[in-house]
């Protein structure tokens, strides 16, 4: 985390990004009509190696060696401690699937997609570090498991769950963190710009990890103070992403497991991208132990990727897969679903606001 002033990120707005996968989609569709299915289906195939590539090229940090200027391969190899003949290869690869440029002297440099992997970059290396981890991999190559019996393929590969593997090692559980607050930093500005946080007083951040999302809202909204909620280890990091955002004083921590209880004392309660990490059971447990802290009219916020059959996003689908296969038999959901769940909770779903980007924040109150 960087020391230097905090500068929110670019914002695009909903219709902006979704015209945008709208046009990508369409363009897509097109090419497909043109292309042999045969060849279609060899390079969905291939997708396996472009994520091993690209998690690889993260991993070694090549953007950030490529960020004054073009290198050679041998050089590379060099600062990186990779064999110079598999690294050119695999650089000229990622050329050819738009990660990277080459230079006519052969020598490779960044473009517009390969920066987006720099460490200071709003996206950054943890993403694909991640994704492409081999633990994470071993689970999908056990897709079949979950496909055949609806459980998870990374229990099954590993003997425990998600969580209790990164309990065992705290290193993969880091990248995982870092890459979860990227993905929150896009998110912050449009969740932190709704309107309902002028009529709220005090906001708790329910599993909030590294302190992102809260950090944002509290300097948007002066008069609002926060309670942080999460596992002890996780909230000394936070400590520090506060402060940076010189709010600090007006925040409280408070470590407990949400499957027990989460603290009263807000009037309005956030959950960002914690219901998908579970079935509909355990979701259940979250919501209604939430609805305990709560009082009567008191506000619950929950910001999910919600399901649809657009074509233009077929992400949502993918990490529907992935909470299926790797988390604990969790789902993204539909806005219906979502609905089903909080009004057996004792909720009522009020307003569905649509963010910038492609996130949704639903706003319920207590019954």
């Amino acid at each position: 985390m960087s020391d230097g002033p905090y500068t929110p990120p670019p914002n695009p707005g909903r219709f902006v990004v979704q015209s945008m996968l709208a046009l990508r989609a369409a363009v897509l569709k097109v090419l497909d009509l043109i292309t042999p299915p045969e060849l279609t289906v060899v390079e969905h195939t291939l997708a396996v190696m472009r994520t091993q590539m690209v998690h690889v090229a993260a991993k070694l940090k090549l953007a950030d060696h490529l960020e004054n200027g073009p290198l050679d391969a041998p050089e590379l190899a060099r600062r990186t401690g990779a064999h110079p003949d598999a690294l050119e290869r695999m650089m000229r690869a990622l050329v050819q699937i738009g990660v990277f440029r080459r230079e006519r002297d052969g020598r490779f440099g960044n473009n517009r997609v390969s920066r987006v992997l720099r460490a200071n970059a709003l996206g950054g290396p943890a993403f694909p570090e991640y994704f492409g981890a081999s633990y994470h991999a071993h689970a999908w190559a056990e897709l079949e498991h979950t496909v055949m019996t609806g459980k998870s393929a990374f229990e099954r590969v590993h003997g425990t769950s998600f969580w209790g593997y990164f309990e065992k090692h705290p290193d993969q559980g880091a990248t995982f963190d870092e890459a979860m607050s990227r993905i929150t930093e896009l998110d912050t500005p449009g969740v932190a710009a709704l309107p309902v946080f002028r009529e709220v007083k005090k906001l708790c951040d329910v599993a909030g990890g590294s302190g992102m999302l809260l950090a944002g809202i509290l300097a948007k909204h002066p008069h609002l103070s926060g309670m942080l909620f999460d596992q002890p280890a996780r909230l000394e990091d936070a400590r520090a992403r506060l402060r940076q955002r010189n709010v600090l004083s007006r925040c409280e921590f408070v470590s407990g497991d949400f499957f027990e209880a989460i603290p009263a004392g807000a009037d309005a309660y956030l959950l960002k991208d914690i219901l998908h990490d579970w079935d509909d059971a355990r979701s259940l447990t979250i919501l209604k132990n939430c609805r305990r802290a709560m009082n009567p009219n008191h506000r619950l916020l929950i910001v999910e990727l919600l399901v649809t059959d657009q074509p233009a996003y077929p992400m949502v689908h993918f990490l529907d897969m992935e909470m299926m296969t790797v988390l604990s038999e969790g789902r993204q959901r539909t806005e219906v679903q979502l609905r089903g769940l909080l009004d057996e909770a004792g909720f009522d779903l009020r307003t569905v606001h649509p963010l910038p980007g492609l996130s949704t924040l639903l706003e319920a109150t207590a019954r």
